[in-house]
């Protein structure tokens, strides 16, 4: 159970509902305060600001400086334009110098109490400020500055903070996290040491998880979605391909985009995280911390069974020893044949090396242990599984000729008639010179005549009589289901 990422996780969601509420009024506070300022000090420039209200000021970046000064000019055309005055203001100029000094405390009193409370300056990281702030290093790791951001965050953390944890344990998982945040802080204060936008994010220490994901997992394939053009489909590429790539497009975008005060994403924070995960990914991989470190008695994400040899092939996968886990497997299975725990280990080890064709022998060969259990469900699934693996490009999945009728015919049984029916249809294509060939498509062409789809049925009939040295008991079903066809379709026309 991960039960730190899941932590993590909801002290990231709890923050972010607190600064989307009261953070969010905070926000309200702390710019209508410096609206108010900003007014009376143009309409008094004789009038000195408190001197803490300058300094706040003063800390603001160029980018709200900019977005406030617009908001005071769009204020201001908007009460232009519906004729209200500034007799507020007019008042107060007529009064004496101790009025208006004490309206410029007032003012800015209430401004600084409410930058002082806003929850970005105060745990947030901004670089010109707050370098040697301990505080400040963790604390910016848990805001997020919308719902996009700290959905796109949660969503990596759950992925690869799950396989950390497990691997390394929750002890030394909880440590890695906030070093390889407080790493990518002080790597964005590096590149941008006078920034005054406040940094907020947890991006940072997830790039670190990745960069230790990297390393620990360097062969495993990951599964991306696409969608390009109104065509979507997914692929599966290495993790030592993928996560690089994702390093390459940051460093891209650092020479693109600048972070110091004119905002957007502190992409050196990414890298500087992921930097610092790849290198102690290393570091506990290579000096051999990893086998102490990691768990002894959590269970892993596949269930391998009760034998030594399977839990230690979980223990070299888990030093990223593939070749070494496979072998152990593969002794399994020599000791014990029917073992379909083992098999499935070993088709998803052999998946997660790239190796696609011992993976789709494994698969067969777990298909038919289960079946010679009578184990037809589980068999079922397997092959389901199986079918989850396949690119959009790749060949159909080819079965034992027998294995597969099985399967298909369960399908009949448990219910799935349209399932049942494509099962059939691609076993008569896969083996076409075998009698039972035939006969599954014609087992294909019933189904369909009674899913109601007629002219596809006739079609696959009309393929199978052309087909020379039919046997004559299948003919005579091809002529009764003929018959049926006829029968519909002159109802139909009668009709």
């Amino acid at each position: 159970m991960p039960i730190i990422t899941l932590l993590l996780i909801t002290a990231n969601i709890v923050v972010f509902i607190y600064t989307e509420t009261i953070g969010s009024q905070q926000n309200t506070r702390k710019s209508l305060a410096l609206k108010s300022l900003i007014e009376f000090a143009e309409a008094h420039p004789d009038v000195n600001l408190g001197e803490q209200a300058r300094d706040r000021i003063a800390r603001m970046s160029d980018l709200e400086l900019d977005e406030m000064e617009a908001f005071v000019q769009e204020d201001r055309l908007i009460k232009a334009l519906q004729g209200k005055s500034t007799e507020t203001i007019q008042a107060v100029s007529s009064g004496d110098r101790a009025v208006l000094d004490l309206e410029s405390k007032r003012l800015s009193s209430a401004f600084v109490t409410a930058y002082d409370d806003f929850y970005g300056y105060k745990f947030g990281f901004i670089p010109a400020f707050h370098k040697s702030s301990a505080l400040n290093y963790f604390s910016c790791l848990f805001l997020h500055g919308g719902f996009l951001h700290i959905l796109g965050n949660m969503l990596f953390l759950f992925l690869a903070g799950i396989a950390m944890e497990d691997a390394w344990g929750r002890a030394f998982y909880s440590l890695f996290y906030l070093s390889a945040g407080v790493a990518a802080t002080a790597t964005h204060a590096f590149t941008a040491p006078n920034s005054r936008i406040y940094l907020v994010g947890a991006s940072g220490a997830i790039a670190g998880l990745m960069g230790a994901f990297m390393v620990r997992y360097f062969k495993a394939r990951i599964k991306f979605f696409y969608f390009v053009i109104f065509k979507a489909g997914t692929f599966k590429a290495p993790a030592y391909v993928m996560l690089p790539l994702w390093v390459a497009l940051e460093l891209k975008d650092t020479f693109l985009f600048s972070t110091s005060d004119s905002g957007g994403v502190a992409f050196w924070a990414h890298i500087g995280g992921f930097f610092f995960g790849a290198v102690v990914g290393a570091l506990v991989h290579y000096s051999g911390l990893g086998k102490v470190i990691a768990p002894k008695n959590v269970k892993r994400g596949i269930s391998f069974g009760t034998g030594n040899a399977i839990h230690e092939a979980v223990s070299h996968m888990q030093s990223g020893e593939g070749d070494e886990a496979i072998r152990k497997l593969k002794q399994r299975l020599e000791a014990v044949p029917n073992d379909d725990k083992a098999c499935l280990a070993l088709a998803k080890v052999q998946g997660e090396l790239g190796q696609r064709q011992a993976e789709i022998a494994s698969y067969i060969r777990l298909i038919r242990i289960l079946l010679q259990k009578n184990q037809v469900n589980d068999a079922l699934h397997a092959y389901s599984s199986a079918l989850d693996t396949y690119r959009v490009d790749e060949a159909p999945m080819r079965l034992p000729l027998r294995d597969w009728l099985i399967l298909s015919r369960h399908l009949v049984d448990r219910g799935m008639p349209r399932e049942a029916a494509g099962e059939f249809e691609k076993l008569g294509l896969a083996y076409p010179s075998d009698p039972l060939a035939a006969d599954s498509l014609v087992n294909a062409a019933e189904i369909r005549l009674q899913l109601g789809e007629q002219e596809y049925a006739a079609n696959i009939l009309a393929f199978v009589k052309g087909k020379p040295d039919q046997d004559i008991s299948l003919l005579m079903r091809i002529a009764e289901l003929e018959a049926q066809l006829r029968n519909l379709n002159f109802g139909r026309n009668a009709a």
